[in-house]
């Protein structure tokens, strides 16, 4: 009876902690962002010297997974350049067609920085446009939509 009892106390507690960790990975992950941009070496590389018990699977996976985290990070630079640029613009005001352009640039930027956390499995992706300050107009211009012919 008593295994019964921790088990049942176990599960509870787990389902009060893991909403308390996922909402400190999305407190961190703009600061692992940060460090992964201001790192002087790759903290991730292929191990030079794989176990015998790694197949060409697991390799496949780390390389994948070391993938993810780099266009995670590109996508996120990239965001991030084009939501200061757009602060930057309305700092000081100038022509609204140039507007227009910034905050097309940053939808766009934001939308796949979104999507692309998502594919690492970050699915909260709310949470992270509130934190980053996101503009309403910017976050209408997140999505799918036909460029303009020039």
């Amino acid at each position: 009876m008593a295994v019964a009892e921790l088990s049942i106390s176990l599960i509870c507690s787990v389902d009060r902690i893991l909403p308390f960790l996922v909402g400190v990975w999305e407190i961190c992950l703009p600061l692992a962002g940060w460090v992964l941009n201001h790192r002087e070496k790759p903290n991730v590389r292929t191990p030079r010297n794989p176990s015998s018990r790694a197949s060409p699977l697991d390799v496949f996976e780390y390389e994948l997974l070391q993938e993810k985290a780099a266009t995670l990070a590109r996508l996120g630079r990239r965001a991030s350049a084009a939501l200061d640029a757009l602060k930057a613009f309305d700092a000081a005001p100038g022509d609204a067609a140039e507007r227009d352009e910034l905050v097309r640039a940053a939808g766009e930027a934001m939308w796949y920085y979104v999507v692309q956390r998502e594919v690492c499995g970050f699915r909260d992706g709310e949470a992270l446009l509130r934190q980053l300050g996101v503009p309403r107009e910017v976050r209408l211009r997140m999505g799918v939509f036909p460029r303009e012919a020039k």
